[in-house]
């Protein structure tokens, strides 16, 4: 029987073409409510679980966003002013 991965670890599976792929939710759109989920491709299963689990760490410690690397302009400035000015201006 093959290995079975509990709630919130992730999921690996082998594909037709031999390779094997991970995927984890990171969190929801905010928009559209929907599950939004990071795959990880790799020629063995070894592979793809330490990748999986690393993205797993960084979803707990909260590295990832749902959105990705996306950034709107109005969240950025506001991070700039809140964190890099705030401290140098009166």
């Amino acid at each position: 029987m093959g290995k079975k991965r509990g709630n919130n670890e992730g999921s690996i599976t082998r594909r037709r073409d031999g390779r094997w792929q991970g995927a984890v939710i990171v969190g929801r759109d905010p928009e559209t409510g929907e599950y939004v989920r990071k795959f990880f491709y790799g020629r063995t299963r070894q592979e793809v679980a330490e990748r999986v689990n690393r993205a797993l760490a960084e979803v707990q410690a909260g590295l990832v966003s749902p959105r990705g690397n996306r950034v709107t302009l109005g969240e950025w400035l506001k991070t700039w002013l809140e964190v890099f000015k705030k401290p140098h201006v009166r």
